[in-house]
């Protein structure tokens, strides 16, 4: 597993890009959905996909010597890097039969069908919260959970939507992805 910790000043420019993304949808979407817990529009918390995100993302450029796309769309991207998307989790077991997860709404995944690699990365969800609750910019760490191709994610995938009102998705457990040995 690959970790890597990001400056006060690398957080700083991360937070600023997820505020410009975010800020860049439509407002009938940019708050919407069962997953965004902002209480309105000036609630911090309506950041933090973009953030844990943009989290993700500048792991996977370092890590793989790539530069992460710093364009600004009002709609989703097409993908994070060249035929890859990665996918960053918070989640924090509470028992040992308990494991990150690697999930793909179902729709986004028959709509990227070109992405060849997903990549999974965790960091810690109680540090994005406070950064984003008290705006005191801390560094961060990330880690590289695993890889998987998009055959190999069709092939181990199963459908679960983890609420009423949440996506269907497709996941497949941390452990089931592919270890990276870094290059």
């Amino acid at each position: 597993m690959i970790e890597k910790e990001f400056s006060k000043k690398q957080v700083e420019e991360m937070l600023s890009l997820a505020r410009q993304r975010h800020d860049a949808k439509h407002l009938k979407i940019r708050n919407a959905g069962p997953l965004n817990k902002a209480e309105n529009i000036l609630d911090p918390k309506q950041y933090k996909a973009h953030f844990t995100g943009m989290i993700g993302e500048f792991s996977w450029a370092e890590i793989s010597n790539q530069q992460v796309d710093k364009r600004i769309f009002s709609h989703g991207d097409k993908e994070d890097f060249k035929d890859e998307e990665v996918k960053t989790v918070t989640f924090v077991p509470r028992t040992s039969d308990e494991e990150p997860e690697l999930k793909i709404p179902i729709d986004e995944f028959d709509k990227k069908n070109h992405i060849k690699k997903y990549l999974l990365t965790w960091t810690n969800g109680s540090v994005v919260d406070n950064i984003l609750s008290s705006s005191n910019v801390q560094p961060i760490k990330a880690k590289l959970l695993g890889t998987i191709s998009r055959e190999d994610f069709k092939l181990k995938c199963k459908k679960f939507r983890y609420r009423p009102g949440y996506p269907l998705n497709y996941i497949v457990k941390a452990s089931q992805l592919d270890s990276y040995e870094h290059k």
